[in-house]
């Protein structure tokens, strides 16, 4: 508010650079005063289901099945609004905003609403957030959502689907359509499970809901929607029917198609962005060709030359110990693709590998040739630590504590050891036992005993290791 900032501005200094008292009890006066802050709850209370539904649906990865619900909710509040917020603002900016919402619920003239055709078909084609509603504000409130369109609409999403046609095509899938609808066959049995999911876990997160949230039907559905994104999807359910009938395959084309919508235009923007960059008022003369050429290139190199790291490093710095091993394993990674390089560009393979690689290609006698290994020295500043009976893994332990390991270099075709730091010990993980702090950065590695070297032996083998300690 406009008296908040001039309050503020003279509440510290007066003319003169003495304090102006009077200033200053204005400005207090007027933060503590009740009407004013009848006046911001009023606004909090009116604008923020809309800012949280905004933030929420701007992404990449919100379905275009969650948009018809959410506007929906948030439309059918700013027509049922509280008494603290009806008795305290004006009748013009209330109407004001009831229009905005209408508007861009609607539609007006040229301009698509968001309920339209699309939004209202993948709606009634996810059942699990058809059951999310239905279980948080109970059947009445779902059947409210579905009176909100016509089944017309449904049907003109079908018919888009099929190039715009009324044929013996769209007849089956509006065949089929009335099929799961009507919950037949397959369709019983998965909807049914479905809905034990959804109840299980949608009926803990409306009870812990804030008092003045459940009051709120946009707010619950935001909540709803958001638990529900993290567990059950559409396109699960969809896949995991089995295609029966030609009828069934063709509706499944049809819904997978209309569930892979996209809801943003984030991608148009940020080819704007990069053409506001590219065409500047010094460049205007360029052609509309060259224009063209010139933002394909700018985007594309941007993305080309942005930092690329390994997958796992990726992992190990987003997500906990746990869901790395879960992902690792269903990934089914190699061991040597998890453990770091020597130096450099290095990349993990052993000469063995080479040597297939080399007779299955065919290829030269440098590609056949053996790796030069270099002799194991015990770098200086450092004291080798014998072979110990179990895997270092105590704070004491680990302090001052270093690992080298012999590994393939493949531009210098030589087999090099690595000093990196140990940083901790993760004696859960399955695959990574240890962080170590390699000449590449931080990476998880697994150290074996059964590769500790011997020190007595004249040859040694990738990926054997041994424990330094850095002398004082």
């Amino acid at each position: 508010m406009p008296e908040y900032a001039i309050a503020k501005a003279k509440a510290g200094k007066g003319k003169k650079g003495k304090s102006s008292s009077d200033d200053f009890r204005r400005f207090e006066s007027l933060i503590g005063s009740r009407s004013t802050k009848q006046l911001g709850s009023a606004v909090l209370q009116l604008l923020l289901p809309l800012t949280l539904i905004l933030h929420f649906v701007e992404g990449d990865s919100v379905p275009p099945s969650y948009i018809l619900p959410l506007y929906s909710g948030l439309y059918y509040s700013f027509c049922n609004l509280p008494e603290s917020v009806t008795d305290v603002l004006e009748d013009e900016t209330l109407e004001a905003a009831q229009h905005v919402c209408r508007q861009r619920w609607l539609g007006t003239s040229r301009k698509v609403g968001l309920r339209h055709a699309l939004h209202c078909a993948v709606f009634m084609l996810d059942p699990y957030v058809r059951s999310a509603i239905r279980v948080a504000l109970g059947a009445a409130y779902l059947a409210h959502i579905d009176g909100t369109f016509t089944i017309d609409q449904v049907h003109a999403a079908f018919q888009n689907w099929n190039n715009g046609k009324v044929d013996s095509r769209y007849a089956r899938l509006l065949s089929e359509f009335e099929k799961y609808q009507a919950e037949e066959g397959d369709y019983k049995k998965k909807l049914e499970g479905v809905h034990v999911v959804v109840k299980l876990r949608i009926a803990k997160v409306v009870s812990r809901l804030p008092d003045d949230e459940k009051s709120n039907q946009a707010l619950v559905i935001l909540r709803v929607l958001q638990a529900l994104s993290e567990f059950g999807k559409a396109s699960t359910f969809w896949k995991s029917l089995p295609k029966s009938t030609p009828d069934r395959v063709l509706f499944l084309s049809m819904v997978t198609d209309m569930h892979a919508a996209v809801n943003h235009a984030c991608g148009v923007e940020r080819v704007n962005k990069n053409h506001q960059l590219v065409h500047t008022k010094e460049r205007a003369s360029m052609g509309e060709e060259r224009v063209m050429r010139a933002v394909y290139c700018y985007s594309n190199l941007m993305l080309d030359r942005k930092p690329k790291i390994p997958f796992e490093q990726f992992l190990e710095s987003t997500l906990p110990e746990e869901e790395q091993e879960e992902l690792f394993d269903s990934l089914q990674f190699e061991v040597a693709q998890q453990n770091l390089p020597a130096s450099g560009q290095a990349q993990l393979r052993s000469a063995s590998d080479s040597e297939e690689e080399s007779e299955d290609d065919g290829g030269s006698e440098d590609q056949a040739a053996e790796m030069d290994v270099d002799d194991f020295v015990v770098p200086k500043g450092f004291t080798l630590v014998p072979k110990p009976v179990g895997l270092l893994q105590g704070v004491e332990d680990l302090r001052e504590l270093y690992a080298m390991m012999l590994w393939d270099h493949v531009e210098s075709r030589t087999c090099i050891w690595e000093v990196g730091k140990v940083q901790k010990f993760a004696g859960r993980r399955r695959r990574h036992n240890y962080d170590i702090l390699w000449s590449e950065g931080l990476r998880g590695s697994h150290l074996a005993l059964d590769k500790y070297v011997n020190v007595d032996d004249e040859q040694h083998e990738l990926g054997d290791w041994v424990y330094l300690r850095k002398n004082d």
